[in-house]
Order: C-alpha cells, then structure tokens, then sequence
C-alpha cells in the first residue's frame, strides 16, 4: 500500500473528539479559562480571590469596564437594597453594601448577557448561550429563595452557585465554537457528562471557595 494510500485510510478525528481532546490539554496546562468572556468578569475573581481582598481593590477592577460598573450602581440603588440608606453614587459605597458575594453574581451574569449580545457567534452556540442564560436566572432565583426561607445558607452565597453552576456547560459551548463547533446531540452529551468538573475547576481556578466549587459539580 503506498503512503498516500495509509493516510487516506486515517480515521477522521470527529468534532467531539477533537473538542474532548482540547478540553483535556487545557485541564493538563492548568489553563482553564472561559473563551470569549469578558476580561474585566475575570479580573473581578481574581480581585477577590485573596483574603485580603478590599473593597478598593474591587472598585479598581470595576472602574474599567462602565457598563459592569453601572450595573453593580443601579442593582444597589434598587428598591431591595435602598433599605439600607440613600442613594449610592459611588461604586466603594456600593461594594460595600452589596458585598463580595453579590458583585461577583453581577459580574458573572453581565458576563453572559455580554456572550448573548455577540453576532459573531453561529446560530446553534448563540442559541446555546441564551438557554444557558435563562437556566442560570432560574435557578439563581430558586436557590436564593430556598436558602432564604428553608435553610440555615447565605442566599447571598446560594444565588451565586445558581449562576455559577452553568459555567461548565458554558464553557463547552464556547470551546466547540472555537474550533468549528460540535454536532448539537454530541455536544450536548459533552455537556451533560463533564460540566460539573469543569464548572468546578473553573471555580477554583477563581479561587472561589471549596463549598461553592463542590455546589456547582
């Protein structure tokens, strides 16, 4: 058999293989980092990961990306949180009151309402991206109430795992479209047997707490 022959019999790596197999070498080089979202999203993590994290140091990250920021005033200034004084007009007066907990759930839903908006994206993963959406406000909203009214659990904290716990799922759909995209049934396969992982690695990546990684998988 010639050599052209033997290489025209190669089997054809598959789509989902091919996504499989860059999701295993982003694992194995310990970067793991959600395509297309928003710098600023991540920074806002990265601000937060350390102990000695301020509000100062939040406000910096915040600072750069307006349309983030404006957000994080106006959930402040919202009839909920009025409550607890007057109007804010600065974002460290809003931090505060917010607490970390909630702007980084602010930071991580403008970050996906941010994926909705881009036309650059194919009809299957931008569809993906809005019932991803939808799922994370969904369940956002039962956890929240739940651990408000039924548990002992910061609802703060709860909310965030609802909108957090769609970040493997996310991060899929993402690393199919990078690399031409994968058929919608196998994809959704890949979806359903890894997102808990990734979606906990991610967190960990953030340097979310182990309770909040271990909530998501």
């Amino acid at each position: 058999m010639s050599p052209e022959a033997a290489v025209d019999m190669e089997p054809i790596e598959s789509p989902i293989e091919s996504l499989m197999a860059k999701i295993a070498e982003d694992i194995r080089d310990d970067r793991l980092e959600l395509p297309g979202f928003p710098e600023a999203v991540l920074r806002v993590q990265r601000a937060m990961q350390s102990p000695d994290a301020s509000a100062e140091d939040v406000v910096e990250v915040l600072s750069s990306e307006p349309a983030l920021a404006a957000r994080a005033l106006q959930i402040a200034n919202s009839v909920q949180f009025r409550r607890a004084g007057p109007e804010v007009t600065d974002l460290r007066t809003a931090v505060s009151r917010l607490g970390f907990n909630l702007v980084r759930s602010i930071a991580v839903a403008y970050a996906i309402h941010q994926l909705r908006l881009r036309e650059t994206y194919s009809p299957s993963a931008r569809a993906e991206i809005e019932a991803i959406w939808r799922t994370s406000l969904k369940v956002a909203a039962a956890c929240y109430v739940l651990a408000k009214h039924c548990t002992r659990v910061n609802p703060d904290q709860a909310l965030l795992a609802g909108l957090l716990h769609v970040m493997g799922r996310l991060y899929i759909v993402m690393r199919a479209e990078g690399i031409g995209g994968a058929p919608d049934a196998e994809l959704a396969k890949a979806a359903a047997a890894y997102q808990g992982e990734i979606a906990r690695m991610l967190l960990a990546s953030w340097g979310l707490p182990e309770t909040l990684q271990h909530a998501v998988e």
